[in-house]
């Protein structure tokens, strides 16, 4: 079944889909306008920051102020009204003429049909003729500047050298005291192996010392006198044991040897006692 169109409502359809058309249009324009506010005006998801800058400028802490404003600009650095707002602090409250110049002049490329473009030229000439006047015009103060700091640097190397130079004295002194002490101590060294001290016999568990030990039940010499002796301990030895096997007490035994006892049981294998040996 075909159905046809009277031209009453042919002309009703089109005149709707005009409307239709119409209405998309002016919500497109007015999301786009939108969009184009939130990049004047900051009113997007970075929005908290820029009115806490807002809120430090007002109140004069305008090192707070930057701060906020370059890190809504680091965020979103499309965004005019931060450079709009930024701008004036570093002109007038910072005194830097050359952060204000540059906010100044994005400012006007982001926002160019923007109402105040007037004011924000005035301001863009204004730093230029600031910056010419410290560079351009008279250059005399930078050039004292100049000279100024390179008199510090030539000071500053200056008193680098001469430290170094006495670093290097230091360190030719310092070596030279290690190597007198050196050889103090290698000779030192040397005359104690040329000279060597009195020997003392070593025994084993099937040596004696030097002077037979007496027997037990046999009454030392009134004219006897003791010397020290060396005897290494072996497998199964005690300081008791040994004590009676040298006609000597196990005090005497452990205070000889107290140098490498730590207690009277502290025997070790292999280990040098210091023991007294009766002499006539």
């Amino acid at each position: 079944m075909v159905f046809r169109l009277s031209n009453l409502n042919r002309r009703v359809l089109l005149q709707t889909l005009l409307a239709l058309v119409s209405a998309c249009l002016l919500v497109a324009g007015l999301c786009s306008c939108g969009r184009e506010e939130k990049r004047l005006t900051g009113n997007d998801a970075r929005g908290r920051w820029m009115r806490k800058a807002d809120e430090a400028a007002q109140k004069g802490e305008w090192d707070a102020a930057v701060a906020l404003y370059e890190r809504a600009l680091r965020h979103r650095p499309d965004m005019a009204a931060g450079h709009r707002r930024i701008a004036p602090i570093f002109d007038e409250q910072k005194k830097d003429p050359v952060a204000a110049l540059y906010h100044y002049n994005r400012y006007l490329e982001l926002a160019p049909n923007a109402p105040d473009r007037e004011a924000v030229a005035e301001a863009v000439e204004h730093c230029q003729q600031y910056i010419a006047a410290g560079t351009g015009g008279d250059t005399s103060a930078l050039r004292w500047r100049i000279d100024s700091q390179a008199e510090t640097i030539q000071q500053l190397t200056s008193d680098l050298a001469a430290v170094r130079e006495t670093l290097r004295l230091t360190q030719a002194q310092l070596d030279s005291a290690l190597a007198a002490n050196a050889a103090a101590a290698h000779q030192t060294a040397s005359g104690a192996a040329a000279t060597p001290g009195p020997r003392l016999p070593v025994m084993g568990r099937q040596q004696t010392a030097t002077t037979p030990p007496k027997p037990a039940a046999k009454a030392k010499s009134a004219g006897a006198t003791e010397t020290p002796g060396v005897y290494v301990v072996q497998s199964g030895d005690t300081l008791s044991r040994l004590a009676t096997r040298f006609h000597t007490t196990t005090e005497t035994l452990y205070a000889m040897n107290r140098h490498q006892m730590t207690s009277p049981n502290a025997l070790r294998i292999g280990m040098k006692l210091v023991i007294p040996v009766s002499t006539p």
